[in-house]
């Protein structure tokens, strides 16, 4: 960026200079002709260089436009980068303190006003400087009592333009804090528009939408007032400046004192002193808006804030609800986002032995641990069940396990690998991830199924066997165009249970991952659907570890040992002796009430 801008200000420089070679030549063109005894050759050979000065200019005006966008363009494209690659490692948990809407306008509309400061406002506030100085040596070479007179009305410039710049940079921070507040309303109202409707609430969501509209309306007014205002200050100091020359320059000029090239020539300098200040001070006004959002953008930037996994979720009080959302709406597109080396190949080996020791979790300030000082070890090809109340902290469990919820104590280490060293694409590889709500994307049945992975599975055999694995066949086989039919944006045209099923066989696919977790995987599910995919699931998992989070009885039989979570802590750790075939579906599929609660295991 310093280089363009360099760049940018040198060709500036040309500027100011082909602008003080033409007053000067202008000038002396005005005075020959006016001279009665003035000759030909005089004037041709001026109006020869004000040719050549004036090309000269006008090469240097097309290159300053193109150095300018340079510099601009790499900053915005790399702060844009570097702010969405921040917000993607940050995770879940920190995404959910804060408003997606409000992050879209920062890395959006935000960093494009940055263009304006970087390939207009910071050149030329260097020529700001620059310019006049030049200038001014050129006007005191023609007629130092003019430089004195120019050199006043200068002094009154910088504090006029402090105090309207202060009062400008605080109207434009209120604009800014307004048009985000209104870009995060909006989306979360357009995201919630169906549950408004159907509760009779999208006429309040209106109401409040057009408050914070009017609230950006009035605070947009009030930016360009204090800009119009800062324009109408420069303007009248530059025309008092040029008329307080001008005056004493023509009564001096009268009497002899001065001549009339130079006269003329200062005449055409004086306003040229004011220019770059006041087209640097447009700039700012126009610049001010990228720069609030790239004092946002350095926000996400801070290392403090990075989602290291061993640290506490932020530094203010964090709703869990807020936070579990989040990470059931990002976290399994995290997981998938990352490839597996062994592609979709069998897996041979299960993975390595997975441990927690003294792991807790805390949600922002809030009083009490979500999970507090966790052991449990998980051997290869182990299946293990986390039960207990809601609220009890399993879900965190899973996603902390995942590294997508950092964990203020502990240590969570697959065979020799400890989360907080290994690499976060190499970790989230060996983890195949089924959240309580899956997210499905825009686009067809197949690509929700291979997302992350652009390769096709190498055994049809074993992608139909995942298929009907996930009880999806007949599913497939009643739609229009099979896998290659659009599910639209969140999978709106399948069901929850439907959605779910895509999920899991998504899951299963991802056969290089040797550990598989599932987090009510069949909540939606009925009861036959629930049986049946169970039964399917026994065989297809065989070698691989599952780390599994239910309510449902008839998933307890997948399981070779239950772990019941009550209050963040472990209560019970109990070998499954209940595993099918003695343990029967109730008719209901539901967890009995005494599981739910803790106190003990069923018999």
């Amino acid at each position: 960026m310093r280089i363009w801008i360099a760049v940018s200000i040198a060709i500036g420089l040309g500027l100011v200079a082909c602008t003080a070679a033409q007053a000067v030549l202008l000038g002396e063109i005005f005075a020959v002709l006016l001279h009665p005894s003035a000759g030909i050759r005089g004037i041709v050979s001026k109006l020869v260089g004000l040719g050549a000065v004036t090309l000269v200019r006008s090469l240097l005006l097309a290159l300053s436009a193109p150095a300018g966008a340079v510099a601009a363009n790499r900053v915005r494209g790399q702060l844009r980068r570097d702010g969405l690659a921040a917000v993607l490692d940050h995770g879940p948990a920190w995404l959910a303190d804060e408003r997606v809407g409000e992050l879209a306008v920062t890395l959006g509309k935000g960093l494009d006003s940055l263009d304006t400061y970087i390939g207009d406002y910071l050149p030329r506030l260097v020529l700001a400087v620059l310019a006049p100085m030049f200038l001014l040596g050129v006007i005191a070479d023609l007629d130092w009592l003019s430089l004195i007179v120019v050199l006043a009305a200068l002094a009154l410039v910088p504090l006029f333009m402090v105090l309207i710049g202060r009062l400008t940079e605080e109207r434009v921070a209120q604009r800014w804090l307004a048009l985000t507040t209104l870009g995060a309303h909006f989306l979360d109202a357009i995201e919630g528009l169906a549950t408004l409707r159907a509760y009779g609430r999208a006429r309040l969501q209106e109401q409040q939408i057009g408050k914070v509209t009017e609230e950006v309306r009035r605070t947009t007014l009030s930016v360009l007032r204090e800009a119009f205002l800062s324009a109408l200050v420069l303007e009248t100091l530059a025309t008092i400046g040029t008329a307080l020359v001008a005056v004493p320059l023509a009564l001096r000029l009268i009497d002899g004192q001065v001549g009339l090239a130079p006269a003329l020539s200062v005449l055409v300098l004086t306003p040229e002193v004011f220019l770059p200040i006041r087209r640097a001070s447009s700039d700012f006004h126009a610049s001010i808006e990228g720069l609030s959002a790239t004092d946002r953008v350095m926000e996400i930037l801070e290392p403090e804030r990075d989602s290291n996994p061993v640290q506490v979720i932020g530094e203010e009080s964090t709703s869990k609800d807020s936070t579990a959302s989040s990470i059931e709406l990002l976290s399994e597109s995290s997981i998938l986002s990352v490839s597996s080396s062994t592609g979709y190949e069998q897996a041979s080996n299960p993975s390595a032995p997975l441990s927690l020791h003294g792991v807790s979790v805390r949600y922002g300030r809030q009083a009490g641990m979500v999970l507090d000082s966790i052991d449990l070890e998980l051997l290869p090809g182990e299946r293990l069940a986390v039960v207990g109340p809601s609220g009890a902290g399993k879900s965190t469990l899973l996603t902390t396990v995942l590294g997508l919820t950092p964990y203020s104590a502990g240590s969570i280490a697959l065979g020799k690998v400890f989360q907080a060293e290994a690499d976060a694409e190499w970790w989230r590889a060996q983890f195949a991830y089924v959240p309580q709500a899956p997210r499905l994307f825009a686009g067809t049945l197949m690509y929700n199924l291979f997302l992350g992975h652009p390769e096709l599975p190498s055994s049809d055999e074993y992608l139909h066997g995942v298929l009907e694995a996930a009880c999806l066949s007949s599913l497939i086989a009643g739609l229009p165009d099979g896998l290659a039919t659009e599910v639209g944006e969140g999978g709106e045209r399948l069901s929850a249970g439907e959605r779910q099923r895509v999920a899991i066989a998504r899951a299963l696919l991802r056969t290089g991952a040797g550990v598989v977790v599932l987090d009510e995987p069949t909540a939606h599910l009925d009861v036959a659907t629930e049986a049946e995919l169970a039964a399917h699931l026994d065989v297809t998992i065989e070698g691989r570890t599952l780390l599994l989070v239910t309510h449902r009885r008839r998933m307890l039989e997948l399981v070779d040992r239950v772990v019941v979570l009550k209050g963040g802590r472990i209560s019970e750790d109990t070998s499954n002796d209940t595993r099918r075939p003695r343990l029967s579906p109730s008719t209901d599929g539901s967890v009995p009430g005494r599981l739910l609660a803790g106190s003990e295991m069923p018999q």
